[in-house]
C-alpha cells in the first residue's frame, strides 16, 4: 500500500501547533492532535489519510479570513490558526495536492480492480461512534476493505443482478489509526458470540430501514477466519440492493462497519491508555458504508464541516471513563 512521508516544512508547522496549543490551551482536536505527531515523528501516512488531509484543508480554507489567523491580527493565534498547523499547514495543504493530483494523473477509477486480494483492510478513523442499544452500551467501527466482492453465483439465479456479496467487516491484529487510542481486535474475539446463535443483522450504513441480510434468515453468513470477520450472503432484490450491487462493481463502495458492546473483562488497556486490545465481543450488526457512516444517534448537531475530524456522536461511556481514569494519571 503506498504510503507518504511528511516535509521538514509540515513537521516544523506541526510541531509549532502543539506548541501553540500547549501555550493558549485551544485550537485543534485529539484527532488533529494525533495527526501532528505523527507528522512529527515522520511517519509515513498511507493515500487515505492524504485525502483526509487535503479535505481538511478544503473545509478549513475559510479560517484563514477569521481574524487572528495572521500575525498581527487581534487573538493571533486563533484556535483556527493552531488546528491548520496541527494538520501540517500551508506545507501540508500542498503537500497533499501534490499527491493527490500526482494519483488523479495516474489512475483511471474505471480501469481499477474491483477487488485485489493483495489490498489489506485497513481501519477507517472515520467512524468511532456509540449508542444506546437494549440498554447497552454499543460501539462502531469502520473498516476500509478495499475488497468487497460482488457477482453471479448459480444460487442467485433467481436475480437478474450479480447479487452474490462477501467482504471483510474486521480485521485482525490490524492496530487503528488514533481513535485517539490505538486499537486492535485479537484473532477469537468474536467467537464466542458467533457461536452463541445471536442474530447478525446487516444493513446499509447501520440504517435499520435498510436491512441487507440476518444470519437468523440464512441471507447472510458471519464467520471468524484467520483474517478477520468475514461476511458473505446475498444481496435482496430491491431498489438499494440492486443499487449497491452496481456500487461495488464499480469499486465506489469499499467500507464495511460492525457494531458491538464489550463483556466484562472483554479488553485490556495500557498504563497510559494509548492503546486498547479488543479480546472477547458481542457483534450486534454489520453494515455496508457507501459514505459518511449515518448512524440513528446522530443529529443535526453533529452534522458539521469537522464530521471527517472528530467522533460522529460520543465515545461510549465506559470506554470514556476508562480514558478518563487513565489519562488522570499521566502528565499533559
Amino acid at each position: 500500500m503506498a504510503s507518504y512521508t511528511p516535509t521538514k516544512a509540515m513537521k516544523d508547522e506541526a510541531q509549532r501547533g502543539l506548541d501553540w496549543r500547549r501555550e493558549y490551551g485551544r485550537g485543534g482536536t485529539a484527532v488533529g492532535v494525533a495527526r501532528a505527531r505523527d507528522i512529527i515523528n515522520g511517519k509515513d501516512l498511507s493515500l487515505d489519510t492524504v485525502k483526509r488531509m487535503s479535505s481538511y484543508f478544503a473545509r478549513h480554507e475559510v479560517d484563514k479570513q477569521a481574524e487572528g489567523f495572521k500575525p498581527g491580527e487581534d487573538g493571533y493565534p486563533s484556535a483556527g490558526r493552531i488546528a491548520w498547523a496541527l494538520w501540517g499547514g500551508d506545507a501540508g495543504r500542498e503537500w497533499s495536492l501534490a499527491i493527490l493530483s500526482e494519483q488523479d494523473d495516474r489512475t483511471n477509477p474505471l480501469e481499477t480492480p474491483m477487488s485485489d486480494p493483495e489490498v489489506e483492510p485497513t481501519y477507517s478513523r472515520l467512524d468511532i461512534d456509540s449508542r444506546r442499544v437494549n440498554g447497552r452500551d454499543v460501539e462502531f467501527r469502520a473498516v476500509t476493505v478495499s475488497n468487497i466482492d460482488v457477482n453471479y453465483e448459480e444460487a442467485d439465479a433467481n436475480t437478474d443482478f450479480p447479487s452474490r456479496f462477501r467482504g471483510y467487516a474486521a480485521v485482525f491484529d490490524s492496530p487503528s489509526e488514533p481513535l485517539p487510542f490505538i486499537e486492535t481486535i485479537r484473532p477469537g474475539a468474536f467467537r464466542r458470540s458467533l457461536n452463541s446463535g445471536r442474530e447478525v443483522r446487516m444493513f446499509v450504513n447501520h440504517n435499520s430501514d435498510l436491512v441487507l441480510g440476518s444470519t437468523r434468515s440464512g441471507t447472510i453468513e458471519v464467520s471468524e477466519d484467520d483474517f478477520g470477520l468475514l461476511v458473505q450472503g446475498v444481496l435482496p432484490d430491491t431498489s438499494y440492493g440492486r443499487d449497491l450491487s452496481t456500487l461495488m462493481q464499480r469499486g465506489d463502495v469499499a467500507s464495511m462497519s460492525f457494531g458491538f458492546s464489550v463483556p466484562k473483562g472483554g479488553d485490556s488497556w495500557s498504563d497510559d491508555g494509548n492503546s486498547r486490545e479488543l479480546r472477547e465481543l458481542i457483534l450486534h450488526e454489520v453494515s455496508v458504508v457507501t459514505g459518511f457512516p449515518a448512524y440513528p444517534a446522530t443529529d443535526a448537531s453533529v452534522r458539521t464541516d469537522d464530521v471527517v475530524d472528530e467522533p460522529v456522536a460520543p465515545v461510549a461511556l465506559p470506554v470514556r471513563r476508562r480514558m478518563n481514569d487513565l489519562y488522570s494519571k499521566k502528565p499533559f
